[in-house]
């Protein structure tokens, strides 16, 4: 992550594995509330999502499970995490989601 001024990195936990377990049960612990929360902003099936700093893809599964007919775009700076979502986007949703790594903004 040096092509960026983010605070976090990935791969600076001790333990990846570990950390992607923390994000999965970060992103699913609120998953419900936040989603009527989009929802209440105008969120629709059928939109365009793009989904800025997905991490391992967590939330970007749950856009995919409650948007059947949107499609997805997710970018991240963290190429392991990224790779992470790709394994879990792409195996599960194929078609659905493009998953993109940013270089530099």
């Amino acid at each position: 992550m040096n092509t960026s001024n983010s605070t976090y990195d990935a791969s600076e936990a001790n333990e990846i594995e570990a950390e992607i377990n923390r994000l999965k049960a970060q992103a699913l612990m609120g998953w419900e509330k936040e989603y009527q929360y989009l929802e209440w902003h105008g969120l629709e099936d059928g939109m365009n999502v793009l989904e800025v700093g997905c991490g391992p893809g967590f939330v970007t599964e749950q856009l995919i499970k409650n948007l059947p007919n949107s499609k997805i775009t997710a970018l991240d700076f963290d190429k392991k995490l990224l790779t992470n979502a790709e394994q879990l986007c792409t195996a599960l949703y194929c078609l659905k989601c493009k998953l993109h790594s940013i270089l530099c903004l």
